[in-house]
Formats: structure tokens, sequence, C-alpha cells
């Protein structure tokens, strides 16, 4: 089951949508652009945003909503009306993640066939080994980190403590066990060396991955998506 993300405010096109995609492989979520966006992002391939009838140029709440979304890494189909064909370069500007759109009009006759493009295009684009957040792919067959396509140099440790976080999303770690499991039980070092090796590994990730790695005091750490440093 594939799960789709729909962020509308007009009751309609949110039905169209559901009539549309909501049987067979795909399993539809729907939220008001205004909500906050507390939203587990990493157990969807695709979101779909409708902006018809918004004064996306004029408001800059829009702006703001936009960059949360780029941050994501996600896919974005947008649901247009005719009148703001015209804003697409504007938009594209504020929101380069968004990979098609579809007019409102046009939602039953083109929706199914647009959104299966999108999604076979990121399948082609995946490595097979992988461990993914976003944009965050970290490939195991190549020991190799890229970050919104850009690879990042990582040392072996950093390497093997990403990895073992990604795995285990919202698992939390004590200093002691990740020693245990990186190290190994005859490494002499104290916890120091985990905290150092996971700022490290903080600095050399951009926002908002950096935050994923997150700090539970007095216990040690995990991989959050979504969620931001305490």
């Amino acid at each position: 089951m594939i799960n789709i993300l729909i962020f509308s405010q007009n009751i309609k096109t949110i039905e169209d949508l559901k009539l549309t995609l909501g049987s067979g492989a795909f399993k539809i979520h729907s939220f008001s652009i205004f909500e906050p966006l507390n939203i587990k992002f990493e157990k969807f391939k695709l979101l779909v945003i409708d902006i018809c009838g918004m004064d996306i140029q004029g408001d800059p709440f829009y702006h703001d909503f936009f960059v949360k979304i780029n941050a994501t890494g996600l896919p974005v189909l947008l649901v247009i009306d005719d009148e703001q064909a015209g804003i697409l370069q504007q938009i594209k500007s504020i929101l380069p993640i968004f990979r098609d759109i579809v007019f409102d009009l046009r939602i039953k006759d083109e929706l199914f066939a647009r959104i299966s493009l999108i999604l076979a295009e990121n399948l082609k684009k995946l490595p097979e080994n992988c461990l993914m957040s976003g944009n965050l792919v970290l490939n195991l067959d190549k020991y190799e980190l890229t970050v919104n396509n850009l690879e990042i140099e990582l040392t072996f440790k950093e390497y093997e403590l990403l990895k073992l976080l990604l795995e285990n999303p919202d698992k939390v770690y004590s200093r002691n066990k990740l020693l245990s499991i990186i190290w190994g039980y005859d490494f002499y070092g104290g916890s120091r060396t985990v905290d150092v090796h996971m700022r490290r590994l903080r600095s050399k990730l951009d926002l908002p991955y950096s935050d994923m790695l997150k700090t539970v005091r007095n216990v040690g750490y995990m991989f959050s998506p979504g969620t931001k440093q305490e």
C-alpha cells in the first residue's frame, strides 16, 4: 500500500482525489494546509497539494509552508486552477520539489496517470540497497551518504552510527549500548566517545536531518524523522 498525503481546503477536491485513488494500491491521508506539520512524513511516498484559489504570491504563509514541504524531500503534485497556470515559474522557485501539476477540472481524467509517472520516476532513481529519509540516502553497498544528491564524507564509525539509527527510527539507544554495538565490548573509551561522534555527524548534515539525530537527555540518542532536537 502506497501512502499519499493530501493538503487541501476544498472538500470536493479531497473527495475527487479519494475517489480516484482511494482503492487498490493507494492509501490516502488528508490534512489542512493550516494544520501544524507534526506529521511523520517518512511513511509517505508523495504529497498532493491543492492550491486552487490561494494567493500564493501575496500571502507569506504559503512561502513558509513551502519551505517546510521542501525540507521533507518528497515529490509534490500540485492541484491548480486555470488562473494559476501563469504563475508556475514563481511556484517552482519556492517549491522546487514539485514534479507535476493537474488542473482541478481534470483530476478524474489525469490524476492516476500523473501520480503513477512520478512514483515510477522515483523508483528508478533509488539505489536497491539503501536507507532513506526524505533526501537523505545511505547507500549500504557503497558505504556512501548523500543529502539532496550531494555526497557527504563520513568516517566508518559515523557511518555505522547513522546506519544503526536509520534502521531503527524512534528507538532510543543508550551511550553504553552504542559503545558496545559500534565499538565493541573490548573498547576502553568512555561514553564521551559517542557524544563526540554524534556531534561531528550532526555537523555534517544540513537541516532538517541534523535535528533528526535527537538527544534523549540522560539516556542517549535516536533518529526521529520530523522531530526537533531537545
